[in-house]
């Protein structure tokens, strides 16, 4: 079952997308949306609705032997869309530089240190 995220931005044929979609970790991107699992169904965000994309580290606390917490560092991407926000958590950097890609992103832009003061890659 696929749902849009912001309620009245529901793409013409949402499955037909999800089929042509490509697979970035636990997402999925196409050429009109993002799609973000959500349980035993995915979530999208149309790309025509995204106003900022921003590239950050994330981080994580987790627990280690004898139930020490440490914080780890993560590679993310935050999609904004109006007042509405979504953080994509991902494994590897390159994962993160493939999602930036295919959002249109340029790589050049993709590190946080040369990224403008607010830490926005794109906005419009």
């Amino acid at each position: 079952m696929l749902s849009p995220i912001l309620q009245g931005c529901v793409l013409e044929d949402a499955a037909a997308d999800f089929k042509n979609s490509t697979k970035v970790e636990k997402y999925r991107i196409s050429e009109n949306a993002v799609y973000l699992p959500d349980g035993f169904h995915w979530r999208y965000l149309r790309l025509c609705d995204l106003t900022k994309i921003s590239d950050f580290s994330k981080g994580i606390e987790t627990k280690g032997c004898w139930h020490q917490g440490f914080l780890i560092s993560v590679p993310a991407v935050r999609l904004e869309a109006g007042d509405h926000r979504e953080e994509l958590v991902f494994d590897r950097v390159k994962s993160r530089s493939e999602m930036l890609k295919k959002l249109g992103v340029d790589e050049e832009h993709s590190s946080p240190s040369l990224a403008p003061a607010d830490g926005a890659l794109f906005t419009r």
